[in-house]
């Protein structure tokens, strides 16, 4: 399993000891968009989050993590880490945007808690702030996106679905958003509405 080309690398290393001795190992962080990458990286991708996600990643889940960016860790055994960045359209407290979403954001279980998933998020923050007005995601994750700069959307949300603004409460208090410097000025206990997809729509 090996990625493709990589322009942009940054390298990231990781000391542990053993037995008195010291070993390093290298990771390559890389992103591209998903028209540039090869069906068949593209299925390897499909396979880690089926086994990152352990059988929970639908095929509704895939067709939301594609069509943006992807970023993604690979060590010398493969991909470590992963996360994708898609357009779309929310109303914010009355303010039509286009923002960056965050999905399909998942590390290895062999490869947690080492920090891989802040080096993934970091990245597509640095992208949210280059290209859109806001970043938002959905998660029951809270410390760790706030540790990066995340804030909670405590007010109700809604789908702007095919009958018009329908309430969404089984995600209230479970979307978070990233303010840049084009990012209006938000009133968070207001209304947050989606736009319509298949599947899960926030």
């Amino acid at each position: 399993w090996r990625s493709p080309d990589f322009p942009n690398i940054a390298c990231a290393y990781r000391a542990r000891m053993s037995a008195g001795f010291y070993t390093v190992c290298m990771v390559a962080l890389d992103s591209a968009s998903t028209d540039a990458l090869s069906p068949g990286f593209l299925r390897d991708v499909r396979t880690f989050l089926d086994e990152a996600f352990a059988g929970a990643f639908t095929d509704d889940d895939w067709a939301h993590a594609q069509g943006g960016m992807h970023v993604w860790l690979v060590g010398s055994r493969g991909l470590i880490s992963h996360g994708s960045l898609v357009e779309r359209t929310l109303i914010c407290s009355n303010h039509t945007m286009r923002v960056g979403y965050v999905e399909a954001v998942a590390t290895a279980a062999a490869h947690r808690r080492k920090g891989y998933g802040t080096i993934i998020m970091k990245r597509l923050g640095e992208l949210i702030r280059a290209r859109y007005q806001l970043g938002v995601l959905p998660t029951g994750a809270h410390s760790f996106y706030e540790s990066l700069g995340w804030e909670q959307w405590p007010g109700p949300t809604f789908v702007n679905g095919p009958c018009g603004h329908e309430r969404t409460p089984e995600d209230d208090g479970g979307i978070m958003i990233l303010r840049t410097l084009r990012s209006p000025l938000l009133d968070v206990t207001g209304d947050i509405v989606c736009d319509w997809r298949v599947g899960d729509v926030w």
